[in-house]
C-alpha cells in the first residue's frame, strides 16, 4: 500500500505503474514488488478515480497473465477508490514479464488499467 501512495504521490519509485484514463475516471496501478521470488506474494492495488476523487464500493477484478495460465483475484475500492488483491506466484517462469490486467465496472461502463513484474 506505501508503493501506492508513493506513485500517487508522484515519487519516484521503481514499481511498474500505468495510468489509462477514459472521460472523467483514471485508473493507476502497481504491484507490491516488481521483482518478486518465486514462491512469494504479490499483491495487486488499483484506485478508480474520477474528476480527481476516489471511487468507493467499485468491484476490481486483476487478471495476471503468466505464460501458461491467467488467474484472476478481485477486490473492492475503499474511501480512498483502491482495491487490491493478493496471490502467490509459485514457481512463476524467471524472467518473464507476468502482465496483470486491471477492470473496474462502474456507472455502465469498464475502466482499465495495467501493471507488471518480473519473477527472479
Amino acid at each position: 500500500m506505501l508503493c501506492l501512495l508513493l506513485v500517487l504521490a508522484g515519487c519516484d519509485v521503481s514499481i511498474p505503474a500505468r495510468t489509462t484514463s477514459a472521460a472523467d475516471a483514471e485508473v493507476r496501478a502497481s504491484v507490491s514488488n516488481p521483482n518478486p521470488l518465486q514462491d512469494s506474494p504479490v499483491t495487486v492495488s488499483a484506485q478508480l478515480t474520477s474528476h480527481g476523487q476516489p471511487v468507493a464500493n467499485v468491484p476490481m477484478t486483476a487478471t495476471w497473465h503468466y505464460k501458461t495460465t491467467t488467474p484472476s483475484c478481485s477486490g473492492t475500492t475503499g474511501a480512498n477508490g483502491v482495491a487490491s488483491c493478493t496471490r502467490y506466484i509459485g514457481g512463476a517462469s524467471h524472467g518473464y514479464r507476468v502482465k496483470i490486467s486491471i477492470r473496474f465496472a462502474w456507472n455502465n461502463q469498464t475502466y482499465r488499467g495495467e501493471t507488471s513484474f518480473r519473477p527472479r
